[in-house]
């Protein structure tokens, strides 16, 4: 990697630690990012203004500490922050009986329940993008994950298999 790069690395690396300090966390799951917040590094706390978990937010965390895990493999951590953020989006984002996710999070924005799930400003990109890219990332072979479970082993083979058929049928058009 060149300077510029390791610099990067490195910021992405505080950013993501920076968001397990104790402000950030959430009591049951220990996880998720907050709205809005700042942090002085002279004063060493993290100061949380708006304590809601937008979905952008939330879709951006889980692809970040998979990316993470991925630079930095000798840290489990990421690995493990990106499985209690994916818990904390199953919880409290998705939608599991309309589908897609909602605004924020219902353990704080209880009413998102009935609000739109489309506006000027909330649309599909932010969870669509970090999905893919996360289950792009869990699906390579060489990726450890694969060797941890016999349900996610599973579940990436029907995952391909689908994903063939579609790469047969646009082929033929």
């Amino acid at each position: 990697l060149c300077d510029k790069e390791l610099d990067q690395a490195t910021n992405l690396q505080l950013f993501a630690d920076l968001s397990k300090t104790k402000p950030y966390q959430q009591r049951k799951l220990n996880i998720a990012i907050y709205d809005e917040g700042y942090y002085f590094e002279n004063d060493g706390k993290c100061k949380i203004i708006k304590n809601t978990k937008t979905w952008w937010a939330q879709a951006e965390a889980l692809n970040i500490y998979l990316i993470m895990s991925q630079i930095f493999p000798q840290e489990k951590k990421y690995l493990e922050i990106f499985f209690k953020e994916w818990e904390y989006v199953k919880n409290y984002l998705i939608d599991h009986e309309n589908g897609d996710w909602y605004w924020g999070g219902i353990d704080r924005e209880p009413f998102n329940k009935t609000e739109p799930k489309g506006k000027i400003w909330k649309g599909t990109y932010h969870n669509g993008r970090s999905l893919m890219n996360c289950i792009s990332i869990l699906a390579d072979n060489k990726y450890s994950l694969n060797n941890i479970s016999e349900g996610f082993k599973r579940k990436k083979i029907e995952t391909n298999n689908f994903i063939n058929h579609w790469k047969k049928v646009v082929k033929k058009l």
